[in-house]
């Protein structure tokens, strides 16, 4: 066991019987023989918040939160910055550092950003030293794992840093003096969605207005049926989509790990949530509920549009992957269709598609349910078949150029995505293969309705026998 595996290991032992000072001394030494241990820098940050030494506090979760920064991980930097904002409620620099890296600016060049951290330039860590975790769940706000420099942009600093030991509060620790400016080239940052879109401006406004949420394996973090206001994104451990069938048996639709947005929708639309949402192990979450997009919106209209996008492009590009009529289609005709499409939102009960009108679209269900009508000459009204996420409607009016054969109506809240009449003719029909798989689906449609009528007139002979 190394030196600093042996403070690391002291120090847990301590923090575990509540002996914070001798803690916080033997995880501080560890820091001096190896500044690479982030978990431990920012339980050095909690012991000091607890010891009520909250400036110096802060200064360690800025280091936390500027390392985070510099190897990509937006999320993490952003969980970091909303502890230090609740520590300190008019604290502005890490925010705006965050925004200067990670949000959208008016060209990709390279930017110069003076991030608060005060973080010296990573050394190597010494050979055979193990990532050392705390035992058990402690009340430690986060534990993330650390940043090793393979996993860091190029950055340069100017001018150097430099270091020094200092005492703080009677308790060695290494600070590091001067803001380093760091060369930060957004070519080598992941795209976050969302917040890439976000001007700085926005960016720190919706970094105020988030709250971390909590999370312990099998607590239910959103619910089928309940009425939703709010999204979230992962910062920490997985959930699990899950979705009640008509048996009442859960079915799991995904799982979803750190980095994944869920509830988009319900903040947008107001709309039932479609799943509901369970934590499989102990989960860490950013939530930015209606309430608090109201008051960034009043402020900064800009982000109402940039939620509409991305919500946007969250749907279409689901429908990419999982719609069978636009595998034929290439890449740049699935970009082409992508930035046409137009999402259409119904209450349940409300229509999308009325029978004997001109249809106005080709129509991909998204969310939710709707049940094709239809009122038949005797006067009686038929339901058909629901049709579930995934599938089309509105294309036989299209392809064969007649009104609307059944009215499509929203059995649950729903969305669908729509492209006009026009944009399908040239987008769409004009592929060969695209269009010989729609009038297949009309075809197997056409029988799937002609069975039903037969079921019908069975039942209706039988029943004059």
């Amino acid at each position: 066991m190394t030196p600093a595996e042996r403070h690391v290991e002291a120090g847990h032992n301590a923090y575990a019987l509540g002996h914070w000072e001798l803690a916080l001394s033997h995880y501080s030494q560890a820091l001096k023989l190896n500044q690479e241990l982030l978990e431990v820098r920012q339980r050095v940050a909690e012991l000091l918040h607890r010891l009520n030494r909250t400036d110096s506090a802060i200064k360690e979760y800025q280091r936390v939160a500027g390392a985070y920064a510099l190897g990509g991980n937006l999320f993490k930097s952003v969980a970091i910055s909303n502890v230090i904002t609740q520590l300190d409620p008019e604290h502005t620099e890490t925010p705006q550092a965050l925004a200067q890296v990670f949000g959208r600016h008016p060209t990709p060049q390279p930017r110069v950003t003076a991030l608060p951290s005060r973080m010296a330039t990573p050394t190597r860590p010494q050979q055979g030293m193990p990532r050392v975790t705390p035992p058990g769940m402690v009340s430690a706000p986060l534990m993330m794992g650390a940043v090793t420099p393979s996993q860091l942009p190029h950055r340069a600093a100017t001018p150097g840093p430099h270091e020094q030991v200092l005492e703080v509060d009677g308790v060695d620790v290494r600070e590091v003096t001067g803001v380093t400016n760091i060369l930060v080239n957004p070519a080598e940052l992941p795209v976050v969605p969302l917040f890439s879109d976000l001007p700085p401006v926005e960016f720190v406004a919706v970094l105020k207005e988030a709250k971390l949420r909590t999370h312990h394996p099998g607590d239910a973090v959103v619910t089928e049926g309940d009425d939703g206001s709010s999204m979230f994104v992962v910062i920490q451990g997985r959930v699990e989509v899950r979705r009640q069938r008509p048996d009442g048996v859960a079915q799991v639709l995904a799982q979803l790990a750190e980095g994944s947005f869920f509830g988009e929708m319900a903040l947008l639309h107001g709309t039932p949530r479609l799943a509901s949402v369970v934590a499989l192990t102990e989960v860490m979450l950013l939530e930015l509920t209606r309430e608090s997009v109201d008051r960034i919106v009043a402020r900064h209209p800009e982000v109402h549009d940039v939620l509409e996008r991305f919500y946007r492009q969250r749907m279409l590009d689901n429908l990419m992957r999982s719609s069978r009529v636009f595998k034929p289609l290439s890449p740049e005709q699935r970009d082409a269709v992508v930035a046409r499409f137009e999402p259409v939102t119904r209450a349940a009960g409300e229509f999308f598609l009325r029978q004997d009108q001109e249809g106005d679209g080709f129509y991909v269900l998204a969310r939710g349910k709707v049940t094709p009508v239809h009122n038949a000459p005797d006067g009686q009204t038929r339901n058909y078949p629901d049709l579930a996420e995934g599938d089309v409607f509105g294309e036989m009016s299209l392809l064969f150029n007649k009104p609307v054969s059944a009215s499509v109506k929203a059995a649950t809240a729903a969305t669908a995505l729509r492209l006009s009449r026009a944009d399908f003719e040239s987008l769409v029909l004009t592929n060969a293969e695209a269009k010989a798989l729609l009038l297949e689906i009309s075809a197997q449609r056409r029988k799937r309705t002609a069975d039903v009528m037969t079921s019908i007139l069975l039942g209706l002979e039988n029943f004059r026998v």
